[in-house]
C-alpha cells in the first residue's frame, strides 16, 4: 500500500485466529496419595477439563521510508483482540477466576537488506507481558542465487545455518520450546 504524499511503503497486515483453550485442575492432597488419584478440583463441576473456543487477531505493520528502500521497520501487535478467557467459580478466597492463557504483546524490529546480504534486529514482547522481552539479532548471507548462509543471535546463544535452493538447517546449541510462549501450566 503506498500512502498518498508518503512516498514510501507501507504495508499491514491482520491475521484472525480461532483459538481453544483448555483448563484442567486436580487436588492433590493425603487422600490422594494413598488412593494413587488426584481428586478434582471443585471448579471443575466433574469435568476433566474445560474449553473456551474463541476468536483472536493480531495486526502488523512494515515499512520503508522515502529514499530507504532496503531499510524496514515494522511492528508487530499479538492479541490485539484477545481469546476469551476461561472464566469458573471457584471455591478460593478470591471467588471468580480467570485463566488468561493470552496477553496483548508488542514485538518491533528492523532489517537491512540489499542483493546479498541481511541484517536484521528484532526485539521481542516490548511490554513483557510473557515474562520479559528477548533480543534476536540475524544475518543472511547470499553468495550465489540458491545459497544462503545464515547466523543468529538470542537470549539462548548463537545459531547457524544455511539453504539451498529453499530446503533449510538450522543448528543451535539451546533453544527455548516456543509451545511454552503460548501455553501456560
Amino acid at each position: 500500500m503506498h500512502l498518498p504524499g508518503y512516498g514510501g511503503e507501507l504495508s499491514v497486515g491482520v491475521r484472525v485466529k480461532p483459538t481453544r483453550a483448555y483448563y484442567s485442575h486436580y487436588i492433590i492432597d493425603d487422600t490422594a496419595v494413598t488412593n494413587h488419584e488426584p481428586t478434582l478440583a471443585p471448579e471443575m463441576g466433574g469435568n476433566q477439563y474445560l474449553v473456551q473456543d474463541s476468536l483472536a487477531a493480531d495486526i502488523g505493520v512494515i515499512c520503508s521510508p522515502p529514499g530507504m528502500g532496503s531499510f524496514r521497520m515494522a511492528a508487530v501487535v499479538n492479541n490485539i483482540i484477545r481469546p476469551q478467557a476461561i472464566d469458573f467459580e471457584s471455591p478460593s478466597a478470591t471467588g471468580m477466576l480467570k485463566q488468561d492463557l493470552a496477553p496483548t504483546t508488542i514485538s518491533v524490529g528492523v532489517a537491512l537488506e540489499d542483493d546479498h546480504l541481511t541484517l536484521a534486529a528484532d526485539l521481542l514482547d516490548v511490554t513483557q507481558q510473557l515474562g520479559g522481552s528477548q533480543l534476536r539479532l540475524g544475518a543472511e548471507l547470499r553468495p550465489m542465487h540458491s545459497l544462503a548462509l545464515r547466523a543468529g543471535y538470542t537470549d539462548d546463544g548463537l545459531s547457524y545455518g544455511f539453504g539451498i535452493g529453499g530446503f533449510n538447517i538450522a543448528f543451535t546449541k539451546n533453544d527455548r520450546l516456543a509451545f511454552g510462549q503460548t501455553v501456560k501450566f
